[in-house]
């Protein structure tokens, strides 16, 4: 279920994206090129966090939550992290607690959803981004963040 928010949250990035894909007036459909990496390539490997590990104001770690897994690649010419947490507070209450802390780092909400004990939302600003995937796991929600810049 993470990779499918990871997923979303790539495809959320690329819209974007400068160059676009022509259109084509032919009557026969094109076949589809397939990529040469997978998703699952180019995902960061979670590892254990260090015992150091400290996030950023505009994306800090959720209180009282658990540090599960730390991940961080060079996507694009910027340093992406991708931090997993565990709590067993409600998605609502993560949910607003990212709410204030992207508002009061200065990030623009570009997206936000909660439905049925999941949640998203995305923020970006001066040269960072933010966003956070919430997802119900038997008895702990598990918070997934991913930003970039300082």
């Amino acid at each position: 279920m993470r990779r499918y928010y990871l997923l979303a949250l790539m495809i959320l990035a690329a819209c974007g994206a400068k160059e676009r894909d022509a259109q084509s007036n032919s009557a026969s459909p094109a076949k589809p090129q397939m990529p040469t990496d997978t998703v699952a390539n180019s995902e960061p490997a979670p590892a254990p966090p260090p015992a150091d590990f400290k996030m950023p104001d505009f994306a800090p770690q959720y209180p009282g939550s658990n540090l599960v897994a730390v991940g961080s690649a060079q996507l694009g010419g910027n340093q992406n992290h991708e931090v997993r947490l565990t709590t067993t507070d409600e998605t609502a209450k993560i949910m607003d607690f990212y709410r204030e802390r992207f508002a009061a780092a200065g990030l623009r909400k570009t997206s936000d959803f909660l439905s049925g004990g999941s949640g998203m939302m995305s923020g970006i600003g001066k040269d960072r981004k933010a966003s956070i995937a919430i997802t119900k796991e038997q008895d702990h929600q598990m918070v997934i963040v991913t930003y970039s810049g300082q």
